[in-house]
């Protein structure tokens, strides 16, 4: 999406034609940096997550560039969101994305290096040398979370979940598990704050849930951040489907950083983040009983949700974007950039 946005606002094709504009995309970026190469030093190139900026960097690559990749996302996300039903499914467009996977899996195996925000044994299955890859984490805006507003509850004791409520995203679990909660502690409250969707209404009002689940629908940061300091326990029940497991979810980062006992998925991302008994509890995905166990072990035990509160608080220092992006700069020092050069702009 962001790519499309640049090449809307670059207006590279004079037709103003989206799609050509798309293919013209990398050449048009190995032309820029040609041309820039006149005026500066280039360490290296450095391009974003896509198909479009893997195939300008391969090009640049042949130009005697280094060549370094950022990755974010599953290179199969756009063929698993037609599998599981979030987008349309078309053969055409599944035949597109397959073959152009494949293709950016055999260049990128030719990358000089690969910074990867996922847990990195994703690449595993693009037979990408591992010794080539530098595997880091998400991160947190600390700086947004000193002016965070908090609404006392009284003696409610919240859940908080922020983000996409769709069924993928794990949301029916948690309802479910809520359900079993409320049983043992009826003044408990859960607040979902994010995108809304048409099922949530119908399976909460099924579940008779109206009275302890408050839908907030899409919210700003300030808000949301505001829905996690106001919280007694914060939530994030990722589901095993997709590239899920492998990735980060920016709400774990800010849910340490404000201090909160977390509950969450046990999947390969998530628990190189949490160590769970130490800065929070994790749990299987999918698993209704166990989800309802841990959040009511938080509720109940004071104790231990002060102390998970705490050492979630402290290490959540080392994820602020500040230490997060330190091995990058080492990575490009060291090989590639002149540190003279790159400090005097």
């Amino acid at each position: 999406h962001e790519i499309r946005m640049l090449v809307k606002r670059i207006g590279i094709c004079p037709l103003r034609n989206l799609y050509l504009d798309r293919i013209i995309f990398p050449f048009w970026c190995v032309w820029r940096v040609l041309q820039l190469r006149r005026q500066v030093s280039i360490g290296c190139v450095y391009t974003a997550q896509g198909q479009l900026p893997h195939l300008a960097g391969w090009m640049l690559q042949k130009f005697g560039f280094p060549w370094v990749v950022d990755i974010w996302d599953d290179l199969t996300k756009d063929i698993n969101e037609m599998r599981f039903g979030k987008c349309h499914f078309s053969f055409v467009k599944y035949i597109y994305f397959t073959t152009v996977n494949a293709i950016c899996c055999l260049i990128l195996q030719q990358a000089d290096a690969l910074v990867c925000a996922l847990e990195p044994s994703i690449l595993k299955r693009y037979k990408i040398n591992p010794k080539r890859v530098l595997a880091i984490t998400n991160g947190v805006d600390e700086t947004g979370l000193y002016t965070v507003r908090i609404t006392k509850r009284g003696e409610i004791q919240t859940i908080a979940y922020i983000g996409d409520c769709a069924i993928l995203r794990g949301v029916r679990t948690l309802l479910g598990a809520v359900t079993l909660v409320s049983k043992s502690v009826p003044s408990v409250k859960l607040v979902l704050a994010g995108p809304n969707h048409d099922w949530l209404v119908k399976e909460v009002n099924r579940l008779g849930l109206n009275e302890i689940v408050e839908i907030k629908g899409l919210v700003t940061h300030s808000e949301a951040l505001a829905v996690i300091a106001s919280s007694s326990v914060a939530v994030c029940p990722l589901r095993p489907i997709g590239d899920y497991p492998y990735t980060y979810p920016l709400k774990i980062f800010e849910y340490m950083s404000l201090g909160k006992a977390i509950v969450a998925s046990d999947l390969p991302g998530i628990s190189r983040v949490i160590k769970s008994e130490e800065t929070g509890l994790l749990v299987p995905p999918e698993s209704i009983e166990d989800w309802a166990k841990a959040i009511l072990r938080l509720l109940n035990d004071e104790k231990l949700r002060r102390r998970l509160e705490e050492t979630a608080r402290r290490e959540s220092t080392k994820f602020y974007w500040q230490e997060v992006q330190k091995p990058i700069w080492q990575l490009l020092e060291k090989k590639w950039l002149n540190k003279e050069e790159m400090y005097s702009g």
